[in-house]
């Protein structure tokens, strides 16, 4: 069940299920390999705060070119930040993004002290790099705090504290060397359900969710059911997921039987996934986990549903990647988060 910056498995938005890479390969070959990869409406970019701020170097950064694609990226040099400067080049349209939220995106980096062009993103519309925005996120996350969905950004900060977890010398630079990135802002989303609890159905598992959406699960001690069936936990009201979309998700997968043992899960990178609204197809790993198709189709962004999936619709005998046995049922929680046409 995947796509996004690396992203399709077949389609090629995903690399993995439930896996979406943050940075792209050149990123990697400067030894920033860690590194790269909508909100509620009563939040506007007015009343949005904490902002990073703009300041007299993150003004002086120009960029020209079409939106989403690589820019030509034009400041004097050397430009210096001691601390985070953003500018909004060009406004969005769109949601306002803040901490919780995901943001799609393409990026452009550049040694702000030499006009050096470093490396950028894909800038492939089907494989943009995500991250979790927020003023509390690691690498690009602060300076799409407050931004809006289709809004061009320009920042200027240390290496150090743009990426704290990058060995600069693998780069060539130092920690303290100056950055200039500049980012289009693609796509964003919440990262969990946001949609209004429902009544919990009898025989379902009953699901409580951490602040930040992570879902706890506890299993009734009685036998699987033996039929596929699925409940709406949360009803969201954004735009409702066809057959053949690309659905954004957030998912945790348990086994019935194993009560506690989640196989496999979003959550714990923190990351979600996106997907072909497909069913499974087990030659190219592409689309929804079987049996979960019906469950996700025809719900509305910001819902949460919950799938038990029998042996008997689930993965054929050998076909699964994630080691649970054959023959044990499957509970599957997922949050929708975002559904675009293909």
């Amino acid at each position: 069940m995947s796509r996004v910056t690396g992203r399709v498995v077949g389609l090629a938005r995903v690399n993995e299920r439930g896996s979406v890479r943050k940075i792209p390969a050149l990123l990697a070959a400067v030894g920033l390999v860690a590194s790269l990869a909508a909100c509620s409406t009563a939040v506007t970019s007015e009343n949005c705060s904490p902002r990073p701020e703009s300041g007299k170097s993150s003004a002086l950064i120009k960029a020209t070119g079409d939106f989403a694609s690589k820019t030509a990226v034009t400041f004097p040099t050397p430009l210096i930040a001691k601390n985070l400067q953003v500018t909004e080049l060009e406004a969005g349209d769109g949601a306002v993004l803040t901490d919780g939220d995901f943001a799609d995106f393409q990026a452009t980096i550049w040694v702000a002290e030499t006009g050096e062009y470093l490396t950028g993103t894909s800038f492939e519309k089907t494989q943009p790099s995500r991250m979790d925005v927020g003023v509390d996120s690691d690498q690009l996350g602060p300076i799409m705090e407050c931004a809006t969905v289709g809004s061009r950004l320009a920042a200027v900060s240390t290496l150090g504290q743009l990426f704290p977890d990058v060995d600069p010398a693998q780069a060539g630079l130092d920690s303290d060397t100056n950055l200039v990135v500049v980012i289009d802002v693609t796509d964003g989303f919440h990262g969990k359900a946001s949609g209004a609890d429902q009544v919990p159905q009898t025989g379902f598992p009953s699901v409580v969710t951490a602040p930040n959406g992570t879902p706890g699960v506890t299993i009734p001690n009685e036998p699987a059911p033996t039929k596929l069936e699925s409940a709406v936990l949360k009803k969201g009201d954004g735009p409702t997921v066809k057959k053949g979309d690309y659905v954004t998700y957030q998912y945790e997968g348990l086994v019935w039987d194993s009560p506690g043992s989640v196989f496999a899960s979003t959550w714990t990178k923190n990351l979600p996934a996106t997907s072909s609204a497909a069913d499974y197809d087990p030659t190219t790993k592409a689309g929804l986990f079987p049996g979960t198709l019906d469950a996700v189709v025809g719900q509305a962004v910001g819902s949460q549903v919950i799938v038990i999936v029998p042996a008997t619709d689930s993965y054929k005998a050998g076909t699964a990647e994630d080691g649970v046995a054959d023959g044990s049922a499957r509970i599957y929680v997922i949050d929708i988060l975002d559904t675009q046409a293909p």
